[in-house]
This record gives structure tokens, sequence and C-alpha cells, in this order.
């Protein structure tokens, strides 16, 4: 009785789910849809092709939201795999009998979902001209947040994670500052290890000899310059306001397609071992630095880069002033006033947006989950496959 209980739970959920996403696509064809057309976004040209590299643990799952968002107003064709949220995982290679295909079997507008970068295995599927953007966060905060996430819903037994963990469960930060070897293996299992350089390898760097790389400066500097050669803007998860603004100029984008609430955002807990930011002394910061020696190397370079691009920007603290306001106003109506279906949160026009609405409908798609926006944008590219096998059938 009580696995047919929970079997019938499951199924209802999973239904539910389904009727869900099915209510936000449709309301994204019926109602958003038409009021992205705007003069504004066909004067300037908006950029639909866009390559986005989402690292593990750097808000990349909001960054993807507003993408899927975008897609889905514009109906753009998606790159996405058939089942999960990840492309790849450890490797570059893609598999294409693991992706959903383009309707018109030719490129795809938007990648959004986890895979190792690789120029041309990507090239295969996204026009060589795409604007390619990522994202970064601090190091130290990017592996301790990650750090965190694995060891709370990742932890298996027989791993080096998990016998850590166990060793130092009283305080597993100090435990990693000071030992982080015991929580990973970064030579014999260097493509599993999540807590060293992973933003690096997340980017391209092969996990193989990465241990022995991060030791000479000179292919250290190598990477990064590869890096920056590639892609057309970096991120900053602690600048990530001023990184929304930065995008929307950078894409000529409207500011309702940067408007964002967190996803995937750890609860705050002040007490809580994780959200206190450690002290190092100066053995735990050598220690680090020669751990995350290729990630510390790339994000130093991309913050000194981000900040001399917001520098050559026209009343740059202006508008991320006004789009803070904007996107606490969406966040507080979101939150707690979008309740009824046919609520709707006006933005008046100023110096930096022109007039928007945000629905109920809006505000569910911005507060999904990745699982499901994942699934949202799956089922509107397989809207679309299906639409256009049926136009190719009357041809």
């Amino acid at each position: 009785m009580t696995i047919r209980f929970r079997f019938f739970h499951r199924s209802y959920r999973g239904a539910f789910l389904a009727f869900s996403l099915f209510l936000i696509l449709t309301a994204y064809k019926t109602y958003i849809n038409p009021s992205y057309c705007s003069k504004g976004n066909l004067e300037l040209n908006e950029i639909q092709q866009v390559i986005f590299a989402k690292v593990h643990k750097a808000a990349s799952s909001t960054v993807q939201n507003i993408l899927v968002r975008f897609s889905l107003s514009r109906e753009l064709d998606v790159l996405l795999p058939k089942t999960g949220n990840h492309i790849n995982e450890f490797r570059p290679e893609i598999d294409p009998t693991a992706l959903i295909e383009s309707p018109d079997g030719k490129f795809f507008d938007i990648l959004c979902s986890h895979l190792v970068f690789d120029e041309e295995e990507i090239a295969s599927y996204i026009p060589r001209y795409a604007f390619r953007f990522g994202i970064l966060r601090a190091p130290l905060s990017q592996v301790l947040s990650a750090l965190r996430f694995y060891s709370t819903f990742y932890l298996y037994p027989d791993t080096l994670l998990n016998a850590a963990m166990q060793k130092y469960a009283e305080d597993p930060v100090q435990g990693f500052l000071m030992h982080p070897e015991e929580f990973c293996d970064e030579k014999l299992k260097a493509h599993n290890c999540l807590f060293n350089n992973r933003m690096s390898m997340d980017l391209g760097l092969s996990p193989y000899g990465a241990h022995l790389l991060k030791r000479n400066n000179t292919e250290v500097q190598k990477f990064v310059a590869k890096i920056d050669r590639q892609f057309d803007l970096m991120l900053l998860f602690e600048y990530f306001d001023e990184s929304m603004v930065l995008l929307r100029r950078y894409l000529h984008w409207e500011m309702k397609d940067v408007i964002y609430i967190k996803v995937n955002a750890a609860p705050y807990e002040s007490k809580y071992v994780w959200n206190q930011t450690p002290t190092l002394n100066s053995n735990q910061t050598t220690k680090f630095q020669e751990w995350n020696a290729i990630d510390i190397a790339l994000y130093d370079h991309f913050l000194a880069e981000f900040f001399r691009k917001i520098q050559g920007e026209y009343l740059f603290k202006d508008e991320v002033e006004a789009f803070k306001q904007v996107r606490q106003s969406v966040e507080n109506f979101c939150q707690n006033e979008s309740g009824a279906k046919n609520q709707v949160k006006r933005i008046r026009p100023n110096r930096w947006t022109t007039e928007f609405f945000v629905s109920f409908w809006d505000c569910q798609a911005m507060m999904l989950s990745e699982d499901e926006l994942v699934e949202l944008a799956r089922s509107a590219q397989l809207a679309r496959l299906k639409n256009a096998g049926r136009a190719f059938s009357r041809a």
C-alpha cells in the first residue's frame, strides 16, 4: 500500500508539474511574446544567437533562466539534451544522438546548458558568429559553495568527499582549507574533482594534467589568454546586477529581458558553517592559491577586464541603480502580489527602459527551478520540432 501510494504521489506531482509548465508555455505564446516584438528591439538589431558557458555554482542557473525566457519570447531554438540538464559533464565531446534536433535541421540559436566548453564542438550546433559569454565567481566563494552543494545533495559512500566530510564533520570548511587533497583526487580522478579549478575545467581546461599545469605560470597564462580570445564578455557573480546591465547593452536587449529572481540560491543562515566567511591564515592562503591557481588567475584577469569595460560605458552607474530598483519592484510583486493570474505589474518608461508589464506568468517563469526550466525549454523545442514535421509533410 505504501509503495503504491508513493508511486501515485510521484505520478501526481509529475503530472501537476507537466500541466503547470504547459500553462506557462501557453501563456508565453499567447500573452508575452507579442510584447517583445517592439520597434525598439528591431531598430537596435538585438543579438539572438548566444552561447553561454554555464559554470558550476556561479549564479549560472539564474542566467540560464534569463536566456530560456528570452528564447521562449522569440521562439528561438535552444540546444538541449533529450534528458537531464547536462549536454556533457566531464569531457568536451557532444553526442548528437543525446540532443533534441533543430526543427529546420540547421543551427540552434542559444546554448545555456551545462557542458565543457569546446569551440570546435559547439561550432557544429551554434553559428561561430554567436555572442559568447560566461560568468565567474571569486574562487574561494565558488569552491565553498560547490563543497556545500555536493556534500549536501551528492554525498555517496566510498568516496573521498564522504570520508573527508566524516573526518572534518565539525568544521568541513577548515578541513578543506587545510587538506583540500582529502576531498577529491586531482590526479587519478581529476574529471570528478569539483573543488579544484572547476570553473576553468567548465571553460575547457583538460582535467588530465591540470595538477601539473597549475604549477606552470606560463601555461596558466596561456590558458587565460585563450579564454579571453574565445569569449566576448565574462560576467561576475559578485557584480551580478552590473553584469546584467552590461550584458543587456552588449546584446541590445530590453531591460525586461534581463530582469531576474535568483534561482538555485542556497538559504542564508548566518550561524551556519557554510555561510561564515573564513579567515585564512598565511598557510591556508598559500595552500589555496596553489590548489586553485588556474581559477584564481582566470578570475583576476576577468575582474580587471570587467572594470575596464564598465569604465568605458556611458552613465553606467545610473542604469545599474535604475535596474536595481526595477528588479526589486518586480521581485516584490512576484513574491507577494501576483497570486491572481490577472494581476499585472506596470513598469513605467524611463531613460533606460521602455514601458513593460510583468504578469503572473512572467513571475512563474522567473521562479522555476533549473529542472523545471530545462523541462519547459525542452517542451517548447519538441513542440516546434513537431510543428516543423507537420509543415514538411504538408509541403
